[in-house]
C-alpha cells in the first residue's frame, strides 16, 4: 500500500448526521425521513428513520475523499413514501470551517434547511476532516 494518493485528493471528510427538526410534509401518518448528502458527483444516504415524523434520529456516518475543488455539501432531507421520496428540504453546508482551520478539524452544528425558499428545519451534522498523510510529510 503507498502513502501516495492522487494529486487533487487532500484527504477525508467524515460526516455524522444526527438528528432533525423538521416540518410535517404528509396530511397522514408520520413521514419517513432519510438525509442525502451530495459533495460534487459522490452521494451517500443515511438510514431511513420509519415514522420518525419531524424529530427523526440517524446517527449515521458516511465518508467522502476530498478534491482540491471540494468547497461544499448539499444536504437534503427527504420522505420515503410508497409512490416517490418527497423533498422536505435542502440546504447547502460550506466546508471552510473544516478545512481552513489550522487548529480545529471538527465541526458540528445545527444546518439550517428550506423548502421553497422557506424555513423547514435544522439538520445537526458533525464532520471530521482527516488531511492525507502525505500534505503533512516535508520532504
Amino acid at each position: 500500500m503507498s502513502l501516495l494518493t492522487a494529486p487533487s485528493e487532500i484527504g477525508t471528510l467524515i460526516l455524522y448526521v444526527i438528528k432533525k427538526n423538521l416540518p410535517n410534509r404528509r396530511t397522514l401518518g408520520k413521514q419517513d425521513p432519510y438525509c442525502l448528502l451530495r459533495i460534487g458527483q459522490n452521494a451517500q444516504s443515511s438510514n431511513i428513520d420509519k415514522r420518525g415524523g419531524q424529530r427523526p434520529v440517524w446517527n449515521h456516518e458516511v465518508r467522502f475523499q476530498l478534491s482540491e475543488s471540494d468547497d461544499k455539501v448539499k444536504v437534503t432531507i427527504l420522505d420515503d413514501n410508497d409512490t416517490k421520496p418527497e423533498l422536505i428540504g435542502d440546504g447547502y453546508i460550506t466546508l471552510d470551517p473544516v478545512l481552513n482551520s489550522s487548529t480545529k478539524i471538527e465541526y458540528d452544528q445545527w444546518h439550517e434547511i428550506q423548502y421553497r425558499s422557506k424555513y423547514a428545519g435544522e439538520v445537526l451534522i458533525q464532520m471530521t476532516f482527516y488531511p492525507n498523510v502525505c500534505d503533512f510529510l516535508a520532504f
